[in-house]
């Protein structure tokens, strides 16, 4: 069933993932651009290889040989402590919540001293306890990404998070996934299997639609990757949207959660409906002419615009009586026009 929850107000987060390549001016660059578009929650990931990696991890997807290793890559691309704080001061200035996932707990420990509000916590570590319970003993809400895992180790998370911080989304580790493997029947069993826990969706698909489909079905928090361009170099672009996307999708949230937040009362609106029930309201009027005298008959009579004296269910009231004057089809019939057959 399609619904628009009615609990607190659903979040749109945007991703940056690696789309940056390393570069602290396109961060800032995209915070401006998201703002613009009205984003309220921008995620980052923090890596620190010495802590995350060994050289033996390999590449996602392949790049461009610039670097020889995904820990290499990790190097090149990770920001400095210095840069961290400037990231966070942005978002700060521009008001929106610097969201970010640690991969490791040192990460948890660099983002404790820049005061986040909250975790996110990718889907690859779902089942690392090391982590989960770095960030379990903060006390701070999570949001835990399930994009490779059975239920079973949803549930062992669930056991180390506090339920009643987490908001569990679902997802398909696949780069890009196809829109068929959303799963929206999943965020339903999730509800279901966790009720504890709220409910949202992180997408790998770039497709727009998607997000939107995910609030209209209830998600309590949606999750997209962006970049500038489509077109530009990186691992996350076929898994993006771009900043038109994201345009789209704020306004479709804007549009239905204005829509949705507004009580109406039918009556109340009817009454305020006065002149327009009056030009679109129907009247009995004369299908053909009735000259004076002549008694009234059903095949006398039709319903047109606009309101007039007499509905069709009050043609009975006219039947059987006489014309007072002569009668148009051009016209309705009006109480003074006709009087009882004597």
């Amino acid at each position: 069933m399609i619904k628009l929850r009615e609990a607190n107000s659903p979040e749109y987060c945007i991703e940056l993932g690696q789309s940056h390549d390393g570069s602290l001016g396109y961060v800032l660059a995209m915070i401006d651009a998201l703002v613009n578009r009205g984003i309220k929650v921008i995620k980052f990931q923090m890596h620190m290889p010495e802590f995350e990696s060994t050289r033996q991890e390999s590449f996602r997807v392949p790049l461009t040989g610039q670097d020889n290793s995904r820990y290499e890559y990790w190097e090149r691309t990770g920001f400095k402590p210095s840069e961290w704080a400037i990231i966070k001061s942005k978002c700060l200035e521009k008001n929106i919540e610097f969201l970010c996932t640690p991969l490791s707990v040192q990460a948890v420990d660099a983002l404790e001293m820049l005061e986040v509000q909250r975790y996110k916590v990718a889907s690859g570590d779902l089942t690392n306890t090391q982590l989960l319970e770095a960030i379990s003993a903060t006390h701070k809400p999570v949001i835990l990404s399930t994009g490779m895992a059975f239920w079973d180790e949803i549930a062992a998370a669930l056991e180390i998070i506090d339920p009643s911080l987490t908001t569990l989304l679902q997802c398909t580790s696949k780069y890009p996934s196809g829109v068929n493997e959303a799963g929206f029947n999943i965020m339903e069993e999730m509800r279901e299997r966790f009720p504890a826990c709220k409910i949202g969706f992180s997408d790998h698909s770039g497709n727009a639609y998607l997000a939107m489909w995910a609030f209209a079905f209830g998600a309590d928090f949606v999750e997209q990757h962006v970049v500038f361009s489509k077109e530009q170099y990186g691992p996350d672009t076929s898994s993006s949207v771009d900043l038109d996307d994201v345009s789209r999708i704020t306004e479709f949230l804007s549009v239905g959660l204005s829509a949705r937040n507004k009580f109406i009362n039918k009556d109340l609106v009817a009454e305020s409906l006065t002149d327009i029930r009056q030009l679109f309201g129907r009247g009995v009027s004369p299908l053909v002419g009735i000259r004076k005298g002549e008694v009234i008959q059903e095949n006398h009579l039709t319903f047109k615009k606009p309101l007039g004296d007499f509905q069709w269910g009050d043609r009975s009231k006219l039947l059987g009586k006489v014309a007072l004057r002569d009668l148009s089809p051009e016209n309705h019939i009006s109480i003074g026009d006709v009087a009882d057959n004597v």
